[in-house]
């Protein structure tokens, strides 16, 4: 995995090949908006210093046990995710998959720029029907019935790349328009 694809991170402090905060450092400078946690046990204080001054959000000890470390990386990703949506041009869409309008990329997918501009359409108003001339002109700059028909076929394409992503769907309703609903519950 590269450092570019990586939605979180958990990384030790002392590391075989570099220096946990170097790497903390490195990542932090390459995605802004990605959860860190070190694993800093056996640590001075400077170490635990240097590695929050490096970009990581939290540090884990092994004595504050398992459960502790699931419910900060929960804690974590329910931050992160808001941020990275508000930030703009990047959405959560479930079970880790992340849609990024700026790279026009769906998790580890690339995007063509029509289908990039429909999702993002589609997760600006996620919940909320946008009728089909609405697309027309905010990603064809148009309202022909050539442009309506493509709309149908980029829909499918992209419900095709949703297929990850249990917790999100494409509903249609019928010559009106499409919405993006999140069936996702939240724990």
């Amino acid at each position: 995995m590269t450092i570019a694809a990586l939605t979180s991170c958990l990384s030790a402090l002392h590391l075989t090949d570099t220096s946990g905060i170097d790497f903390v450092q490195e990542l932090r400078q390459r995605q802004a908006i990605i959860p860190i946690i070190v694993y800093a046990d056996n640590a001075t204080k400077a170490e635990v210093l240097a590695a929050y001054a490096a970009g990581a959000d939290d540090c884990e000890w092994q004595s504050m046990g398992m459960d502790v470390l699931v419910c900060k990386i929960k804690a974590l990703f329910r931050l992160y995710r808001n941020e990275a949506e508000r930030a703009g041009g990047t959405y959560d869409l479930g079970n880790g998959l992340i849609f990024n309008a700026a790279l026009q990329r769906l998790g580890d997918e690339p995007l063509t720029t029509r289908e990039a501009n429909v999702l993002e359409l589609l997760c600006e108003n996620r919940n909320k029907l946008i009728d089909r001339a609405t697309f027309r002109k905010a990603v064809w700059k148009t309202d022909d019935h050539f442009s309506n028909r493509l709309l149908s076929v980029y829909i499918n394409r992209i419900r095709r790349h949703l297929k990850p992503a249990t917790g999100v769907a494409i509903m249609s309703q019928h010559g009106r328009g499409y919405r993006l609903v999140d069936c996702r519950k939240e724990s």
